[in-house]
């Protein structure tokens, strides 16, 4: 037990150290592009485009991932993945256009490989008794990257308005590099995953791949899809066009670019409070019903509802001067990141521990499934990002969201039921 939840201490750090620079540079991704094209015209790229093909390409790589997982083992997997992280900033550097898009589906090859594989050494460092309790120590430590990079690049653009300046772009970029490129190397640290009695047989690359098809066409897939849909919807949203939308409502007045980094602080704030409730009392049903997963919906539409009040409909769009539905106060918004966040870390600790429940002795093609439909659905959010207003993906993402917590449950209560017939 004590080894075991070292090993997923550890894949937490190692998870903490290389999302430090990459979830800031995915915060900041949209407005550093706008920046730059700003001063070289030639350096033409579409933040929301360039995230779409990157979780279009970790949409098709996680189809083969479990096959790699089966042949050189999670850690390895979980290596080579990080390492492919690097590519981005790398090129946002170079300020070449097609080797920055060709650097994002590189990224989301590296994004199938470390997701899966760093699931799958989760669910075999677990129990039944501590999947949920691991999922969110495992979430905790994740979300806790949200802060060094952050921190660092909100005093960088302590001088930054309407734009920010070469300078401190390619500090902002060395630094959030030489941080990603530390944690790929973190992963050559890991214990190797321990001999499970749940997948006492390693598979074929060729049985994992059979595996993966087969999970992917079940019944418990096709009612989970909208579900795993909404958790890729409020990814994009809060990770991606949020943040970028705030930074670009100048009625928000001097500073506003400061608020960027900022909002992704309290995102992190909030996914660290979810994990700590989630450490605490890991599944919580009433009459088999999930109440985090429920409780996460709510608080998610509700503030959508205040950023539909407080932003313009034209601000995931680029810098604009209309005025919102209301004056955007930058405490609500602050406040709106906190609870996205918590929200955000209920729906992934609800999913991962109902797919690891699920599937325990196949969490690799299971975890590959669940990340491959998700993946779908960030990538959508990101294409169509660039020509739907903010408030009709608001709309879409109320939807979808209640929609998913009638599903989730649905699965979960049927499971809830079977487990408590199998102890009888």
């Amino acid at each position: 037990m004590i080894s075991q939840t070292f090993n997923v201490c550890a894949v937490g750090i190692c998870q903490l150290i290389l999302f430090s620079g990459y979830q800031a540079l995915s915060d900041l991704q949209k407005t550093l592009l706008v920046s730059a094209h700003d001063d070289n015209p030639n350096f033409n790229v579409d933040g929301y485009t360039l995230s779409g093909v990157l979780y279009t390409s970790f949409a098709i790589s996680a189809c083969l991932v479990p096959s790699v997982i089966s042949y050189i083992g999670a850690r390895l997997t979980m290596f080579f993945g990080a390492a492919c992280y690097v590519a981005t900033p790398v090129a946002i550097l170079l300020e070449n256009t097609w080797l920055l898009y060709a650097s994002g589906a590189f990224n989301g090859i590296g994004a199938g490989l470390i997701w899966t594989a760093a699931s799958n050494y989760l669910v075999l460092n677990s129990t039944e008794l501590t999947l949920a309790r691991n999922m969110a120590l495992f979430w905790f430590f994740y979300q806790c990257g949200q802060f060094p990079g952050n921190l660092f690049t909100y005093f960088a653009f302590r001088h930054s308005t309407v734009k920010v300046d070469e300078a401190t772009r390619r500090l902002v970029l060395y630094v959030l590099t030489g941080m990603m490129a530390t944690g790929a190397f973190a992963y050559l640290l890991l214990r190797e995953v321990p001999k499970s009695e749940k997948e006492p047989d390693a598979d074929t690359p060729l049985q994992a791949l059979k595996k993966t098809w087969s999970i992917a066409l079940s019944k418990k897939t096709a009612v989970l899809l909208l579900a795993y849909g909404y958790c890729g919807l409020h990814l994009a949203f809060i990770f991606g066009i949020y943040g970028s939308s705030i930074g670009f409502t100048l009625q928000i007045g001097e500073g506003v670019k400061r608020l960027v980094p900022l909002a992704a602080i309290l995102i992190g704030c909030g996914e660290v409070s979810g994990g700590i409730l989630g450490q605490i009392f890991g599944n919580v049903n009433v009459y088999r019903i999930n109440l985090f997963f429920v409780f996460a919906v709510i608080i998610n539409c509700i503030f959508y509802l205040v950023v539909f009040l407080s932003l313009p409909s034209d601000a995931n769009f680029g810098n604009t001067f209309q005025k919102s539905i209301i004056e955007p106060q930058p405490w609500v918004l602050l406040l709106a990141s906190y609870f996205f966040g918590v929200g955000d870390s209920f729906l992934n600790v609800q999913l991962y521990t109902l797919v690891g429940s699920l599937h325990p002795r196949d969490s690799a093609p299971a975890f590959s499934v669940f990340k491959i439909l998700r993946t779908v659905f960030t990538a959508s959010s990101y294409y169509y990002s660039s020509y739907l207003p903010l408030s009709t993906q608001l709309l879409i993402l109320a939807i979808i969201g209640i929609s998913g917590m009638i599903t989730f449950n649905i699965i979960n209560v049927t499971h809830e039921r079977k487990k408590a017939a199998d102890k009888c």
